[in-house]
């Protein structure tokens, strides 16, 4: 099943950059769906691949973007696939010369030029619900599902390539994952009706709970702080993990904008972290302060964001609706919302590939995926 979708918009306006992919096909710095700054890359070899459904064709919106930067234009990338169902897209990664991507699911998809190819089907069936997807700074991808990680360090076209690593509570629901190397990886989630957090490690042989409280309920998204420890983002909190456990960041809060809000989010831009979530609210952190920075309720989610550099950073997200707001953009001095909106129903990730490429995956209105790639 193939489908073309074409977009002609333009933009003029006025989630840590991503490390330079190994020669051997790995990658570096942590990031994707719903995380900030840049993301990670994987290996593998051999080929694959389907032919069919998917979404594609045309061009749209930009930014102008700090300073005299030239607008940065969207187009939507062309996405098949031979298996079904499909979903939303819910992350990115990139080896040497190639950006990956998987479907909310199991689709692992793979483009070494305009188009992206289904290469394989985790859990073939559609019987898992993807929830993040990334790589370690080392190269190994990672899958997470509701209640399993699944990992691969090379040959990841290859379904057989895949481990898949389960939590057994029926009350647990995992949402974000992330890692420091293929030995050290932490997932996130929550239990309970109160939905406090809990986290998992991945040692490189085993998946195992390593906390039932972190000390924040609902904790989402993942991104590395200035001094790259792991960062997450929850109700009214954001915690770092170090050696084993987790620390609450010490905040004063300076706007009662700030408070009561779920971090889904966020990312490094220069000296501060920005963190963003529901109620199209942005706040920064700097210095122990956290201000609001931008605030666009009354509704509408912020899904993933993606930071280029100090004068430019992207969140994504926006609401089941044809004409909701969906991209906000910094631009060294203020977010600002983007209009017109970003030509995509829903965003679910964002990432920066390849010396500066934003690409922004998601879902059409019928539920299947899209992939926006963005250049200057």
């Amino acid at each position: 099943m193939r489908r073309a979708v074409a977009f002609l918009l333009l933009w003029m306006t006025a989630c840590g950059p991503l490390s330079p992919p190994r020669a051997d096909g790995g990658g570096g710095g942590a990031g994707g769906g719903g995380s900030g700054g840049g993301l990670g890359g994987g290996t593998g070899g051999g080929t694959g691949g389907g032919t069919g459904g998917g979404t594609g064709g045309g061009t749209g919106g930009g930014t102008g973007g700090g300073g005299d930067r030239l607008p940065r234009l969207f187009s939507s990338v062309l996405v098949s696939t031979s298996t079904t169902p499909v979903g939303a897209v819910k992350g990115f990664a990139e080896t040497s010369g190639a950006v990956w991507a998987v479907t909310q699911r199991g689709q692992v998809l793979k483009s070494t030029g305009s188009e992206f190819i289904e290469q394989t089907q985790l859990m073939a069936g559609g019987t898992l619900y993807v929830q993040d997807f990334t790589a370690t700074p080392d190269g190994t991808f990672l899958v997470l599902t509701t209640v399993r990680l699944l990992v691969c360090s090379s040959a990841c076209e290859q379904a057989q390539s895949w481990t898949a690593h389960a939590i057994s509570p029926s009350d647990e629901v995992l949402e974000s994952v992330c890692g420091n190397s293929a030995s050290d990886v932490i997932a996130v989630g929550s239990r309970g009706g109160p939905s406090i957090g809990i986290a998992y490690r991945w040692n490189g042989s085993s998946f195992t709970k390593v906390s039932n409280d972190v000390g924040m309920d609902l904790p989402r998204g993942c991104w590395r702080s200035p001094s790259g420890a792991l960062t997450f983002g929850g109700v009214d909190a954001v915690l770092r993990y170090s050696g084993g456990g987790f620390t609450p960041v010490p905040m004063s809060v300076a706007d009662a904008g700030v408070t009561q809000q779920r971090w889904r989010c966020g990312g490094v831009i220069g000296s501060e972290e920005a963190l963003a979530g529901p109620n199209r609210r942005i706040a920064h952190l700097s210095s122990g302060q956290l201000a609001l920075r931008f605030d666009g309720a009354p509704a509408g989610e912020m899904n993933a964001m993606a930071v280029v550099d100090p004068n430019e950073a992207w969140v994504v997200g926006g609401q089941p609706s044809a004409s909701a707001p969906n991209a906000w953009e910094f631009d060294g001095q203020r977010w600002s919302e983007r209009t017109p909106r970003l030509p995509i129903y829903l965003a679910h990730s964002a990432a920066v590939v390849d010396g500066g490429v934003l690409y922004v995956g998601g879902q059409d209105d019928t539920g299947g995926p899209i992939i926006l790639r963005g250049v200057r």
